[in-house]
This record gives structure tokens, sequence and C-alpha cells, in this order.
């Protein structure tokens, strides 16, 4: 049981110290191949130009068309994400609705604000009257 714990600590003590000496030696080399003034310099920016800039035409057309694909795919769902229920249907609502001197085109609930306060009150009272019996 010793031997398998200490042989599982080096073979991670080995990776560990193999990735940091990686690690040490490409920051050195990348220290030194900023410093020469060699083609690999000059080879290294065209690859970023032609891999990168060259490239980002093509990219931004792409992301243009997986976005608009995105967006027409989300609205052909005709469904509504979110549905509200009323706690009594609309023709219970119609039912409490005391009779009140609206207008026969406009909506009575916009109306209430018409009113003069008798008769705003007097409304309230047949309201009260016919929820609470």
């Amino acid at each position: 049981m010793l031997e398998r714990i200490g042989r599982a600590t080096r073979e991670r003590l080995r990776d560990l110290m193999y990735g940091l000496g990686f690690f040490y030696n490409v920051l050195k080399e990348s220290a030194l191949f900023f410093r020469r003034n060699q083609v690999g310099y000059r080879v290294l920016v065209m690859q970023i130009l032609f891999t990168g800039y060259e490239a980002l035409r093509i990219s931004a057309v792409l992301a243009l068309a997986l976005g608009v694909g995105g967006y027409l795919a989300g609205r052909v769902q005709n469904a509504p994400v979110v549905e509200a229920t009323l706690a009594k249907p609309p023709a219970d609502l119609n039912e409490l609705m005391p009779e009140s001197p609206f207008e026969e085109d406009e909506d009575p609930i916009s109306q209430l604000s018409d009113l003069s306060p008798e008769d705003a009150e007097l409304v309230l009272q047949r309201l009260e009257s016919t929820t609470h019996p």
C-alpha cells in the first residue's frame, strides 16, 4: 500500500516538474525570439495576418449567419413563453360589472375615471354587494 502511494506521488511530481520545465523553455525561447531580428519574426507576423486578420471577414459572415439563423429559428415557435391566467374567466367578470352610465362603444373599465365621485361611489357599492353576498 505504501509502495503504491509513493509511486503515485513520484509520478505526479515528475509530471509537474516536466510541465514546469516546458513552460520555462517556452517563456525563454519566446523572449529570445523577439530579441533576434530573424526571418522567423516576419514569418510569425505574416502567419498572424493571414490566419487572424484575413479570416476575420469570413468569421464575421459566419457569425452573422448563425445569429440570423438562431433568430429565425426562435421566431418559428409561435407559442408564448409565458401564459397568464385570470382568476375568473371574462364571462364571470362581465356578470359582476354593474350597470353604469358608460357609453356603449367604450370599455367600462377605462371609463371609471370619468365618473363623478358620487357615481364612482355608487359603482363601488354595487360591486361590493355583488361580490360579497
